[in-house]
């Protein structure tokens, strides 16, 4: 896994990106390192911002720090293959986690933030009356399955 980091120091920002080089064995502790940019002054303050997409190989798009604006995370343009059900359709995509870097630090522990999951829902309308104003939709599980 890779993780992609955004140093932001007085309007600055670096971009660095390093390799997870241990899981914990529950799968919640992750331990990596990562080089400080030049330009980052280590003796004062800056935030450090981290991103770890689950991005898979065949798709290309998104799932990065915003170049421009690498405080920005943008999330993946293509979705997941389609598949039929709901319960496979979820993909948890990203986690996010920002922190601010005091000069006494010299380890940093990272919580990271769930952002969510991504779902493709496809409807089609079997009925024989277009439907030109829908507003809401409610998922609910059907009792009588």
């Amino acid at each position: 896994d890779e993780i992609q980091f955004c140093f932001e120091q007085d309007g600055n920002t670096y971009s660095n990106t390093a390799n997870v080089t241990s899981v914990s064995m529950d799968g919640k502790t992750a331990s990596f390192a990562v080089t400080v940019p030049a330009g980052i002054d280590t003796g004062s303050a800056y935030t450090l911002y981290a991103y770890r997409s689950s991005r898979k190989s065949d798709k290309t798009a998104g799932s990065v720090l915003d170049p421009a604006d690498p405080t920005i995370a943008i999330l993946p343009l293509e979705q997941f293959d389609y598949l039929a059900t709901l319960t496979d359709q979820a993909t948890v995509f990203s986690i996010w986690s920002k922190k601010t870097v005091e000069p006494v630090m010299t380890t940093i522990a990272l919580s990271f933030q769930h952002m969510g999951s991504m779902m493709t829902l496809h409807l089609k309308n079997v009925g024989s009356t277009a439907i030109n104003d829908l507003h809401s939709l409610v998922l609910q599980t059907n009792p009588s399955q």
